[in-house]
């Protein structure tokens, strides 16, 4: 194992510029003393991605990413800590120092284990065993070069070969047990081949070290009840729903594509692969997870999801919308004939025409969305308010409010029979739906009864509210004198409530405002919160701070005003106006007065 110095990991980093790491995959411009881009991470339009050359520290507002070099290249190359060590070494000119093979962890036994294994099985492929599985494979209409490509094996039906071709190879029997390979016999000493009679694929990682194998029994060599497909069990390598097979061949292509094609099963990525579309990767017969959309998410921003429509992993698929939202990654379905798959359509109805359906994919939403019309294709009133109500199901899933806008409008138009007045009607009628589900309300119970806050006005303001938090904690004296003026409304997020609270706390005590201090009183989001302020860049004088604090007021007021509509639309409201709204327009005249007047100096950073 490779056991590195805490010397050597610090001399990495300090050969390592954060900037013109991260410049790589996203552009940077700068502000004032940070600089700012568009989160590689996630589908971002507001530039929340911060980069603080200085402390070489990153921070996304977005999606709430950051940290250092090493985790940067970590979620962009999918590498583990040690494999971003080694990658940012290797770029840096350096060799980092090894361990003594006898100081190996299980886990490089098992990485070794699984690269004997793959050689082993590749070996008995191409063997007088391995026969029946090579004419399978030309049934399928495998090549040899894509035998060679993914390193496709067979493991014989003997029920102890690899077993002991491993201890033969210096294994222990306690290794390889832990690997998944090999189990211990339910009687009597010893231990048995999971894997038998079966084609095998080895699951690499992006790097293309093998972490897992996947096997299909070949037929009639197996009883009725074994499964047709098999995974290795989860070990310290290898968890089926966090890894992507065909990862390590497609990333490049994906890359360089812009967006991966997934697919269910083995034979359907290598159909893809042997048809010229070699950024498709595979989820191993199940429908794709979080983790697997966040693999995916670091080497490009698009997937286009070719599940045969009748599987359980496309139902799955239909219902992951939110899912993909999370993860940023824009998901479209590529749709296929009934029936099929990619590895049949593309040997049955050509790549070309395989390429077209790729080309054509829709967003999930929308298949969502036409299939329900289907399904409720009926013209009766009945059915039109059942097709809506599930309709809008779908679209209260979705967290974000331009998506759901955009959703909105497209179905109020599909209902609208080319009617501008009509979808009008629909529209409205469709956000009274949406806002009356429970997910929908507010805290306080009553629907909104206008559209979201879009999120790029939310990602704006939370970046104003971290400004101003920052230029509080970075100078006592400007706290003490901006800390009474300000109200805890003006912050919308809870954790920036945390850390105003804590200022206030301070304050009210007499006592200096000290970053520590602050953190050591807050709740964990709070504390986690100013470690992430540090990259921000705060407000350069007196006079930006009011500017902040006004936009933030100008929001706190938007709200109110919303709140107030919605008691007139409600009829439970009367003159005169709240106090509180009365009060905001005062401290909003004192605040642009303030201003006006110019104030002292730039603010220390």
């Amino acid at each position: 194992m490779e056991s590195r110095s805490s010397h050597d990991l610090e001399e990495v980093r300090r050969r390592s510029d954060l900037v013109q790491i991260v410049s790589a995959h996203t552009s940077l411009r700068r502000s004032g003393a940070r600089l700012v881009g568009l989160c590689p991470f996630h589908e971002d339009k507001t530039a929340s991605f911060f980069v603080n050359p200085q402390k070489q520290l990153w921070h996304c507002f977005g999606c709430k990413a950051g940290g250092d070099v090493f985790n940067f290249v970590e979620k962009t190359e999918n590498l583990t800590f040690i494999e971003a060590a080694r990658w940012l070494a290797q770029k840096a000119g350096m060799t980092l120092r090894e361990a003594s093979p006898e100081k190996r962890t299980q886990r490089n036994a098992l990485a070794e284990i699984n690269r004997a294994a793959a050689g082993f099985f590749k070996g008995r492929l191409r063997s007088n065993e391995g026969s029946a599985a090579r004419a399978y494979l030309a049934q399928r209409k495998i090549t040899d070069e894509s035998m060679a490509a993914f390193d496709i094996g067979y493991a014989p039906g003997g029920w102890e070969q690899l077993f002991t071709y491993l201890r033969g190879q210096g294994f222990s029997a306690g290794d390889i047990a832990a690997s998944g390979l090999c189990l211990p016999k339910q009687k009597g000493p010893g231990y048995y081949d999971r894997f038998r009679s079966r084609i095998m694929f080895p699951v690499c990682n992006a790097e293309g070290a093998v972490i897992g194998f996947g096997g299909r029994v070949l037929p009639g060599d197996e009883p009725g009840d074994s499964p047709k497909y098999m995974n290795s069990p989860e070990t310290p390598l290898f968890r089926k729903g966090q890894a992507l097979f065909a990862l390590n061949l497609a990333r490049k292509p994906m890359q360089q594509e812009g967006s991966a094609i997934v697919v269910e099963g083995y034979f359907d990525c290598i159909a893809c692969h042997e048809a010229g579309l070699k950024q498709a990767v595979a989820t191993m017969g199940t429908a794709l997870t979080s983790d697997q959309a966040r693999l995916l998410r670091r080497h490009v921003e698009r997937a286009k999801l070719a599940f045969d429509a009748d599987s359980a992993g496309f139902a799955a698929t239909l219902r992951s919308a939110a899912m993909f939202e999370s993860a940023g990654l824009s998901a479209e379905v590529v749709v296929m004939p009934a029936g099929k798959d990619p590895d049949n359509f593309i040997h049955e109805d050509g790549a070309e025409a395989f390429q077209k359906a790729v080309d054509q994919a829709i967003t999930i939403m929308e298949c969502r969305l036409r299939l329900l019309e289907e399904q409720h294709g009926g013209k009766d009133e009945r059915s039109r308010q059942a097709l809506l109500r599930e309709s809008v199901r779908a679209i209260a899933e979705l967290s974000d409010a331009i998506e759901q806008e955009r959703w909105v409008h497209w179905l109020a138009e599909r209902h609208a029979a080319h009617s501008k007045e009509r979808a009008a009607v629909v529209e409205d009628a469709i956000w009274k739906q949406l806002h009356s589900r429970p997910a929908a309300r507010k805290a306080s119970g009553g629907p909104p009864a206008a559209k979201p806050e879009r999120s790029d006005q939310i990602a704006a303001r939370l970046q104003a509210e971290g400004q101003v938090l920052w230029a509080l904690l970075s100078n006592d004296e400007i706290a003490r004198k901006w800390l009474g003026r300000m109200r805890p409304q003006l912050f919308s997020d809870e954790a920036n409530l945390q850390v105003f609270t804590a200022l206030c706390g301070l304050a009210e005590e007499g006592l200096a405002v000290a970053v520590d201090v602050v953190r050591g009183r807050c709740a964990q989001a709070g504390a986690q919160r100013i470690v992430e302020l540090a990259v921000l860049e705060s407000a350069d004088d007196e006079g930006e701070l009011g500017r902040l604090i006004e936009r933030l007021e100008d929001w706190e007021g938007g709200q109110l005003v919303q709140r107030v509509a919605d008691e007139v639309i409600r009829g439970g409201l009367a003159d005169p106006l709240p106090p509180e709204m009365e009060e905001m327009e005062q401290k909003k005249r004192r605040l642009s007065k303030r201003i006006g007047e110019g104030s002292a100096g730039k603010l220390p950073r």
